[in-house]
């Protein structure tokens, strides 16, 4: 049994997948998945992070503001530096606190309740 191939524009070669070719194309400035940013520096999120984070701390009174990360990044010493310094920068600042977000589920549903008309602001 052979490869799965389609021919046409904008599809795989009728001789068959070419990874090495979509390597070489993406080393050479080739382009992207419109998905992916490429390999950036943890400093570029974390100051998206910080960024993001002082304009709500700013802004609202009460806001959850999650933080997660892909797993095939999480683990990577540079992403563990780049995530103490960002715990130690929000938690540098008055009225914060950390918890689950099962434990921000709840807290929001008690200030804002299914059966009350407030909600809390939006910064769009």
């Amino acid at each position: 049994m052979g490869p799965f191939c389609r021919s046409g524009p904008g599809r795989a070669s009728p001789d068959g997948p070419r990874p090495g070719a979509q390597v070489v194309r993406r080393a050479a400035g080739g382009r992207r998945p419109g998905n992916s940013q490429g390999c950036v520096s943890p400093r570029q999120p974390e100051q998206d992070w910080r960024d993001r984070f002082d304009r709500v701390h700013r802004e609202l009174d009460y806001a959850v503001l999650p933080i997660t990360l892909h797993p095939d990044v999480s683990g990577r010493p540079q992403v563990l530096l780049m995530l103490e310094r960002f715990v130690e920068y929000v938690a540098g600042h008055e009225g914060v606190s950390f918890c689950t977000l099962e434990d921000a589920a709840d807290d929001f549903r008690r200030r804002f309740p299914f059966d009350s008309a407030e909600r809390p602001a939006d910064l769009r």
